[in-house]
C-alpha cells in the first residue's frame, strides 16, 4: 500500500532524530560542496585571473581535479572495509580537503606543481561521499534507508547552493579590474570554505562509531 503523508513525514523525522545523523549531515554539507566551489564555480576564474591560464590551460587543471574525484571514488569505496569502520577514511578525506583549502587561502599564489597537486587533492578527497553515505545508512533500520540517503543528498545539494550564494556575495565585495577579481577575494572565499570544512569535521568527530559487522 501507499504510505500516508503523515507516515512519510514521521519517517523523515525519525531519520533526523537518529543519533549522529546530524553530524554526518554536516560533514556531507561541508566536504563535497568544496569540490563544487572550486571545480564547478570559482576554480576557472581563479586560474585565469590569478595565473593567466587560457580556457584550455585551466580546463586541463579542472579536468585533472574531476578525474581525481572519479578515480578516488573507486579507491574510497572499499576503504571502510579496509579500515573496518567508516570514521577513519572519512576523517582522512575531510582533513585532506581542509588542508587543500587552507593551502589555496594561506599561500597566495602557488607554484604550478603545487597548484596542480592541490586541485587534484580537492577532487580526490571529496570522492569519499560514498563512505559518508554508507556511514549514515549503517545507523538506521532498512525501512529508513531511502529517507536517509535523501537527507544526506540534501546536504550535498544544499551545501552546493550555499557555497554558490555565499561565495558570490563575498566575491562581489571586491571591485573587479578589467573583469578580473583580485587574489584577496579568492583567498577569502577559499579560507571561509576551509572554516566550513573544519566545522563539519569537528562535528563529525563526535559521531557514533559504526564498526562493520556490528551495526
Amino acid at each position: 500500500r501507499h504510505e500516508t503523508l503523515h507516515e512519510s513525514i514521521a519517517g523523515i523525522w525519525q531519520v533526523v532524530r537518529t543519533p549522529s545523523i546530524g553530524r554526518i549531515f554536516l560533514v556531507q554539507l561541508s566536504s563535497y560542496p568544496s569540490f563544487l566551489l572550486v571545480v564547478g564555480l570559482w576554480g576557472g576564474p581563479y586560474l585565469t585571473h590569478i595565473y593567466g591560464y587560457d580556457l584550455i590551460g585551466r580546463g586541463d587543471i579542472l579536468f585533472m581535479s574531476a578525474l581525481a574525484q572519479v578515480l578516488g571514488s573507486f579507491l574510497w569505496g572499499p576503504s571502510d572495509r579496509i579500515f573496518g569502520r567508516y570514521k577513519v577514511p572519512i576523517i582522512i578525506g575531510t582533513c585532506t580537503c581542509f588542508a587543500s583549502m587552507v593551502l589555496l587561502s594561506a599561500l597566495g599564489t602557488l607554484s604550478t606543481p603545487l597548484l596542480l597537486i592541490v586541485f587534484v587533492l580537492i577532487g580526490f578527497s571529496t570522492g569519499m561521499t560514498s563512505v559518508v553515505m554508507s556511514h549514515g545508512r549503517s545507523l538506521v533500520p532498512p525501512h529508513l534507508l531511502g529517507r536517509t540517503i535523501t537527507l544526506l543528498n540534501i546536504g550535498t545539494m544544499g551545501g552546493g547552493f550555499l557555497v554558490q550564494f555565499v561565495s558570490g556575495a563575498i566575491i562581489d565585495l571586491f571591485p573587479a579590474e578589467a573583469g578580473a577579481y583580485p587574489l584577496e577575494a579568492y583567498r577569502l572565499v577559499f579560507g571561509l570554505q576551509a572554516v566550513v570544512v573544519l566545522i563539519g569535521l569537528i562535528a563529525y568527530l563526535g559521531s557514533r562509531e559504526s564498526y562493520l559487522g556490528r551495526r
